[in-house]
């Protein structure tokens, strides 16, 4: 545990590279509460998708993995450049931290539950034999530089990918990055520092959603205490998202059930109700980040980013809209078509 306090720390400031990355996407003026959370899941989506763009290329042509690091650095490197220039257009104001007394003990009741469960995360652990593989990947990536290219088991070299849907959905390597990034071991990236502020990521986007639903606070607070209650005593099975996101929120399958489903309804309820460009683009690049994560990624970011807009296009009669619905669509069609490829 005290290996991985340090890299915590350093996890921590990433933290704040990722919320100036994400400022390009969010444009709003003044700057409250909702803005700052909002920002900071955009750039951990837009540090999803730079990683899968860049990735799954670099491993199809077999290139090292210190080019794929160096390339995703530089590119993600400019977006918080980007960032730092539209930070300074910014006013920041905050009316939203005055509260009654209830929406207060709301507030800390849901905190003390939520930061619970990341403490859960922090001195626990959780394997299974999809956790080993990745982690293989991962350090066969650091250790050799050659990616997707060895025996999982072994680590022998063999030349062509062992497992194809990781070639197309290349999770392992942002382990590999923030690894590398964080001058730790993969295991302790993957078991220790991802899951407790990935945790804290899930539920910043549920309370975009209850901002959207809710205009009081202390209806807002009562929806959050409710998602991360029933999250922490009704599990069901060993499927359900509760269970996905409170055991191993560090694979990629898990994250698009806590993180990447809630935040497109958050998207779709947004568009509906404020028609912004940006937020259809947004959607592109959490499809994107998705398509990182797992193949079910992949098929759920198309489904529900198809679905969505359909509906919002149709119900409002936003044809206008259409071209960039359907840009939205690109990203999961185009990984899924490579896979099918790939696969034959």
């Amino acid at each position: 545990m005290k290996e991985a306090l340090l890299p915590f720390f350093g996890y921590l400031i990433v933290q704040i590279f990722i919320f100036l990355a994400g400022l390009n996407l969010v444009r709003d003026r003044n700057m409250g509460i909702n803005s700052l959370i909002k920002s900071w899941i955009m750039g951990q989506m837009l540090l999803f998708a730079v990683v899968q763009l860049v990735s799954v290329p670099m491993i199809i042509f077999h290139r090292s993995f210190n080019e794929l690091f160096l390339t995703a650095s530089c590119i993600f490197a400019c977006l918080i450049g980007a960032g730092v220039f539209q930070l300074k257009k910014r006013k920041f104001h905050f009316p939203s931290l005055k509260m009654n007394w209830l929406a207060t003990t709301l507030l800390i009741v849901s905190a003390i539950v939520i930061f619970s469960q990341a403490g859960l995360y922090f001195f626990g652990i959780h394997l299974d034999e999809d956790d080993a593989r990745w982690l293989a990947e991962a350090n066969d990536a650091l250790e050799y530089g050659q990616l997707m290219t060895r025996n999982v088991n072994t680590g022998e070299y063999i030349g062509t990918f062992q497992t194809i849907r990781d070639v197309v959905s290349p999770w392992p390597m942002l382990l590999a990055i923030l690894s590398r990034i964080l001058f730790t071991r993969t295991a302790i990236v993957a078991h220790t520092l991802y899951p407790p502020i990935e945790l804290l990521f899930m539920y910043a986007v549920y309370y975009l959603i209850a901002v959207e639903l809710f205009s009081k606070k202390e209806t807002r607070f009562t929806f959050l205490l409710l998602v991360s209650v029933i999250s922490f005593f009704f599990g069901g099975n060993g499927y359900t998202q509760a269970v996905f996101f409170l055991t191993r929120i560090w694979q990629g399958k898990a994250t698009v059930a806590g993180v990447v489903i809630p935040l497109l309804l958050y998207l779709a309820i947004t568009i509906q109700r404020k028609d912004l460009l940006r937020d259809w683009l947004s959607i592109a690049i959490v499809s994107t980040g998705a398509c990182l994560m797992s193949g079910m990624g992949i098929f759920i970011s198309l489904l529900l980013a198809g679905m969505y807009g359909l509906y919002t296009i149709l119900a409002c009669q936003r044809w206008k809209r259409i071209p960039v619905w359907l840009i939205s669509l690109l990203p999961s069609l185009a990984f899924m078509l490579t896979y099918y490829y790939m696969n034959r």
